[in-house]
């Protein structure tokens, strides 16, 4: 017996040996990764793919250096904290694996200390880790309110989109909820709990809070702040005025809108006297938000066989949906997508709390619901197409026979609008078909935040319906069932809604079904995670995805909101100067400042129109430039509006004015990027 003795000394004295070795390897990495993290002039020498590449190397290296009771704790924290960086942008995946090497490297040393007090493993991960996060928001807005000069040097050292990298800063927490379980070791494990969980509410408030303050800086502002407001105040106009919404191609003035949202907000306003406001507009814009955010808040927070939650639970659920609901960079413009995420929000209830509603509620719904989100906009017509792919498993012929009926309704709108607002298929069909598709841009929807919020969804979507069927607990199944579902309305949703993003001139608000349908699918099967878990990791890692999905944008400071007020002062009073000495004007580009000028009736030439004419190539665009030679004897147009990047029409643009007409005012003609309005006058006058 005495040889097998000595062997197992030795073999555990050369284990214990090897584990110093993987323990000190694991400390140069965290080394190397904070020296690589923190090289000067980095951010212009790493590209994503190297970052990513980076960071695959620090989690194997970290992964086989941890000793071997904290691999597999290891690679399974590592998985949901670098996937949360992923969802932010890929370059944060470098600085997710640098903060985790530190977390561990910290617990190490609090082993090493022989201190198992929560107190001072708490208080070395604040250094590490919510430093970062503070210095990311202290810098994120000292950009934002700071003069030229320090923007552009924070630019120079950061040359990517200041919000992008103070995103950074929720991913730290992600780090940290990773720091908290391990450290779920020490006896008073409610603390570590208490603690993660105040963090992750705390950086959740601080995005509601910026998303909120942006959307009130944009509120006042006086002109058209997206290319959709113009034809938003364009068609309201008409409605006061009773012109027919969409008139011939040739008057180059209506859009490819379907009308729901200029119908519902003149029949609110007009009664007020502010249906021709842009901020009484927007205003309206916020409420479809609330309401969005009420209707689902009740799905997911009412309900009494659901048990009672929390203060913090509900406060992060209602936050979370305020977030995800004004995620679009149009959240705070008028734009029909307020009405449309509406629609599936109501369809979002409709699937997971048919069983707290009336019959005649339910079937009410889904005549309506698919109805109305095609009158807001013809994709809208997906969501009928995802509850019905929600309804063929199981097959229910009840509620497919009532969306058939609904999909009639839907279609039969469209001759009613041919009938009563003028040519509406024309515009809004032929129009937008006529547009060039880009087929191979699909990937880029799928790396798109959205994308990468819906792909997360679908993974933890399947983790959980592999847990609920294998543990057999029957409220489990069914709320992943309905998850399942939600998954089928938003993919119905993304088909016609991928098409209009692949289109020419499609935008990123296409994508906003990913957006509330990962969401609601990620909020459908959050209660099945053990509470443990629900704060140390799943919170700040939700955090992290939802940090990925707000698009950065700076606040409207005073100074911008007085800059654009004198700008659009500038243009009334051009406007106004024309119109009153007998010119025949146009006012390209500022449905607004037409308004305020008090033009005497409905403007022809709209920038929007002349577009969408030209990018489907349309002869009728050619009465525009027949009128620009032959009809107007003075133009008004932002200095922006003629260059090659403003739109597809720009060059064209400018070379009809630069050989009819003359710049009168100002003097010169500005910087490209300027968007100081200008006064042309044809030269024969």
């Amino acid at each position: 017996m005495l040889p097998t003795r000595t062997h197992g000394r030795e073999e555990t004295k050369h284990l214990r040996s090897f584990d110093h070795v993987r323990q000190a390897c694991g400390r140069l990495a965290l080394s190397a990764g904070i020296v690589y993290l923190s090289a000067p002039g980095l951010p212009q020498r790493t590209t994503p793919e190297k970052s990513v590449l980076a960071a695959e190397w620090l989690v194997l290296a970290l992964g086989f250096c941890a000793p071997a009771h904290q691999r597999m704790r290891w690679f399974t924290l590592a998985a949901l904290v670098v996937l949360g960086a992923w969802a932010i942008h890929p370059v944060c995946w470098l600085w997710g694996a640098c903060m985790l090497l530190g977390a561990l490297g910290l617990q190490d040393l609090s082993i090493l200390r022989r201190d198992r007090s929560l107190g001072f493993a708490l208080g070395a991960a604040a250094v590490a880790v919510i430093a970062p996060a503070v210095l990311g928001a202290v810098v994120w807005f000292a950009a934002d309110v700071g003069g030229g000069i320090f923007r552009s040097r924070i630019s120079e050292a950061w040359p990517e989109a200041i919000g992008a990298r103070a995103a950074l800063g929720a991913n730290a927490l992600g780090v940290w909820a990773s720091f908290a379980l391990l450290a779920s070791g020490v006896p008073d494990r409610s603390s570590v709990l208490r603690v993660a969980g105040a963090l992750a509410a705390l950086g959740l408030a601080f995005l509601v809070v910026f998303r909120s303050l942006f959307l009130a800086s944009t509120l006042w502002l006086p002109d058209s702040v997206q290319w959709s407001e113009s034809p938003h105040l364009l068609n309201l106009m008409k409605l006061k005025l009773g012109v027919p919404l969409y008139g011939r191609l040739e008057d180059c003035n209506s859009y490819s809108y379907s009308p729901l949202l200029e119908l519902v907000h003149h029949a609110i306003l007009a009664p007020l006297g502010v249906s021709l406001s842009l901020p009484a507009n927007r205003s309206l814009g916020l409420v479809w938000h609330v309401v969005c955010v009420a209707v689902l808040g009740w799905v997911f927070l009412g309900g009494q066989r659901q048990k009672p939650r929390g203060r913090v639970w509900v406060f992060a659920v209602l936050a979370a949906l305020w977030v995800v609901v004004t995620s679009s960079f149009l959240a705070g413009v008028v734009h029909s997508d307020h009405l449309l995420m509406t629609g599936l929000c109501l369809a979002v209830g409709l699937l997971t709390a048919e069983r707290r509603m009336p019959r005649w509620l339910f079937y009410a719904g889904l005549v309506t619901v698919p109805v109305f989100a095609t009158m807001a906009k013809l994709t809208g017509a997906g969501i009928g197409l995802g509850l019905a792919l929600a309804y063929l498993r199981p097959l229910r012929w009840r509620p497919l026979l009532v969306l058939a009926g609904s999909a009639a309704l839907a279609l039969c709108t469209i001759p009613l609008f041919d009938a009563t607002l003028g040519p509406f298929s024309t515009y809004a069909i032929l129009l937008q078909a006529s547009h060039p598709i880009r087929w191979l841009r699909w990937p880029a929807a799928l790396e798109s935040p959205p994308g990468r919020l819906f792909i997360v969804a679908l993974a933890a979507l399947g983790v959980a319906w592999v847990y609920a069927h294998r543990r057999g607990d029957l409220e489990h199944r069914v709320r992943v069932n309905d998850a399942v579902r939600l998954a089928w309305l938003t993919v119905g949703f993304m088909i016609p809604s991928l098409v209009a993003y692949l289109k020419v001139g499609g935008r990123e608000n296409s994508l906003l079904p990913m957006t509330v349908g990962g969401a609601a699918i990620l909020l459908q099967i959050a209660p099945l995670v053990p509470h443990g878990l629900r704060w140390t990791v799943v919170a700040p890692w939700a955090l992290c995805l939802l940090t990925g999905v707000a698009p950065p944008v700076h606040l409207a400071s005073a100074a911008v909101r007085q800059e654009a007020a004198v700008r659009h002062a500038r243009m009334v009073s051009l406007v106004r100067q024309e119109l009153s000495q007998g010119r025949k004007t146009l006012a390209f580009g500022s449905i607004a400042a037409w308004i305020d000028a008090g033009g005497p009736a409905v403007p022809l030439d709209s920038w929007q129109t002349v577009c969408e004419l030209e990018l489907g190539r349309y002869p009728a665009a050619e009465a525009f430039y027949k009128r620009l030679r032959e009809y107007y004897q003075s133009v008004i147009v932002s200095r922006h509006v003629l260059s090659s990047r403003f739109g597809t029409n720009g060059p064209h643009l400018r070379q009809q004015m630069s050989e009819m007409y003359t710049l009168v005012s100002p003097a010169s003609l500005p910087l490209e990027d300027s968007p100081v309005p200008l006064l042309f006058r044809r030269r024969c006058d």
